[in-house]
């Protein structure tokens, strides 16, 4: 899955790329990407300790340690808002929604990646699928996110299918087959170095980008 290849397309519709904020950042892979698209005064906030230490020395002091809290950033002052993997953690996803509204400056987007649990390869998979987690509090369809982010107050909504690269033997292990029957394919396909084939197939993610409604010019 590539989160780096709408940004030509958002960065184009931006009223500049001063201010960028990537919830659930990790290790800060993305303000890295960011950083080097042009973006000025980016940051990232990270609950857990071990991705901030595995970050780069460059990024790592861009990184805020803890929860998200819209009140520890100033309103209206950032160009983006990105937040991946993250929104199917939350009790509360249309408060995020409309934090990450607030947060904005007007033109300024929202940039969410989240499971689509409606994909052809949840229904192929079943439970066996990625997507039905204990932790996923949440459960998005592409009508469902739609809805959500116009309920916040954004336009101008995209959503779009994405697609996951793994060897081939990883996808076998989500397939639903008996398990002997399983695992003699595995390791037949990893003898053979088949299983390290990557395949690049829609596994039940989506993206979802709306923009902060700019004001109307009076002549």
């Amino acid at each position: 899955m590539d989160d780096f290849c709408f940004l030509p397309e958002i960065i184009q519709q931006l009223p500049n790329l001063d201010g960028a904020i990537d919830i659930g950042t990790g290790d800060g892979g993305f303000l890295e990407e960011l950083l080097c698209r042009g973006f000025t005064r980016v940051t990232g906030v990270e609950p857990s300790k071990a991705p901030i230490l595995a970050a780069k020395n460059e990024i790592r002091p861009l990184i805020k340690h803890g929860l998200f809290r819209v009140g520890d950033f100033p309103l209206g002052i950032f160009s983006l808002v990105t937040s991946f993997q993250t929104l199917e953690h939350l009790y509360d996803p249309k408060q995020m929604c409309q934090d990450g509204y607030a947060m904005l400056k007007d033109g300024g987007a929202v940039f969410f990646i989240c499971h689509n649990h409606r994909a052809f390869s949840a229904k192929i998979l079943e439970t066996k699928s990625p997507i039905f987690d204990i932790e996923h509090l949440q459960l998005f369809s592409e009508n469902s996110i739609r809805y959500l982010l116009k309920d916040s107050g954004f336009v101008r909504i995209k959503t779009q299918i994405l697609f996951n690269c793994y060897p081939l033997h990883y996808w076998l292990k989500l397939f639903p087959l008996p398990k002997k029957i399983k695992q003699l394919f595995i390791v037949f396909f990893k003898k053979t170095k088949i299983g390290y084939l990557p395949i690049s197939i829609p596994a039940g993610n989506l993206s979802v980008i709306g923009y902060k409604k700019s004001p109307c010019k009076i002549i």
